[in-house]
């Protein structure tokens, strides 16, 4: 699969898409590095790698199922709410749905195991 840049565009008001990866992008974010700093504080070991890992694969597997699907015309965007930046036929901006989940989950995780004993592994 190639990257395609069609009439790439400054992002404007109009590119709805982008600005709401972004703002997604941003609060997990935000939340991650607060809660990785709260559990640094505490003395905790924070990873970082398996959310590399992670992101790497579920980037990969979503630019891969995405051009599948839009090449199968299960669902199309507005190409007028998009930045013009793609992966095949799949625009950039839908890969903010899977690095916002690499990105937020472990931070969900810990905030859900807070108070309870590790397991000794």
């Amino acid at each position: 699969m190639c990257c395609r840049i069609g009439a790439a565009r400054v992002p404007d008001g109009s590119a709805t898409y982008f600005w709401i990866a972004c703002a997604m992008l941003g609060a997990s974010l935000a939340f991650r590095v607060w809660i990785d700093a709260r559990a640094h504080r505490r003395g905790e070991r924070v990873r970082v790698l398996p959310t590399v890992v992670a992101a790497t694969v579920l980037v990969v597997l979503t630019v891969v199922f995405d051009n599948v699907m839009i090449l199968a015309d299960l669902f199309q965007f507005d190409h007028d709410q998009l930045i013009g930046i793609y992966l095949g036929v799949a625009p950039i901006e839908d890969l903010s749905y899977p690095l916002c989940t690499a990105i937020l989950l472990p931070a969900v995780w810990r905030v859900q195991r807070k108070g309870r004993v590790p397991s000794s592994v």
